[in-house]
């Protein structure tokens, strides 16, 4: 991503730095109708997702309205159910943990959350929910080498309340939703298309191996 980038430009001096996105398939999902609503969040048991689930479920969601709270259903899959007790959680939140068939859980979701607050990296989680064309909202720590989507290809909260009023504007808003996963597709095509980016590595590769022979 472009801050390791700089980092590493400052290390080599005058030497090219590229930066290559993840490579991916894009895979536009149709719009989710089941009712209730699923929210979706996919992660592994790492600290920072635990974390992040817990304080989303019990300082975030609680602010969003019980009338519109009603409209949806948490749904969370992967490592990070092993580390809740189905005892602690609000009504409405369901783990299933890990699922064969994860683009099918996608398929579901009419938003996808990334609450995360802390890790190293591009997140693979925010990408996958770009891939599929899903209405995606996370912080900016979720949104990480990415910033040039955050606000209209994925919304960014840097807050909780800020983080509920998206939640509660997206759920009540459907066409707002289908318009927010356009653009995540639109978003994803450009920049995070495996032909893209073995485009853009070739023509680096390109570039770098003129430079030399003119040297």
């Amino acid at each position: 991503q472009s801050a390791d980038a700089a980092a590493f430009r400052e290390m080599v001096g005058d030497r090219p730095v590229h930066v290559v996105h993840h490579p991916n398939v894009i895979d536009p999902l149709p719009p989710a109708e089941r009712e209730p609503m699923e929210i979706a969040f996919v992660a592994s048991g790492m600290s920072s997702n635990v974390d992040a689930l817990r304080q989303f479920l019990q300082e975030i969601w609680p602010q969003v309205s019980p009338e519109v709270r009603r409209l949806a259903r948490i749904v969370v899959y992967g490592g990070v159910c092993t580390k809740f007790e189905p005892s602690e959680l609000p009504e409405g939140v369901e783990l299933r943990g890990f699922v064969a068939d994860l683009r099918a859980a996608y398929q579901a979701a009419a938003v996808v959350i990334n609450p995360v607050l802390a890790g190293g990296g591009l997140k693979i989680k925010t990408v996958e929910s770009l891939c599929y064309g899903r209405c995606l909202i996370t912080t900016p720590c979720g949104g990480e080498g990415l910033e040039d989507g955050a606000g209209s290809a994925f919304l960014v909260a840097t807050s909780g309340v800020e983080f509920a009023s998206h939640l509660a504007s997206v759920l009540l808003d459907s066409e707002g939703r289908s318009a927010l996963a356009m653009r995540a597709m639109t978003y994803a095509r450009k920049h995070l298309a495996r032909d893209v980016v073995r485009a853009s590595l070739a023509n680096a590769l390109s570039v770098g191996q003129k430079a030399e022979r003119w040297k």
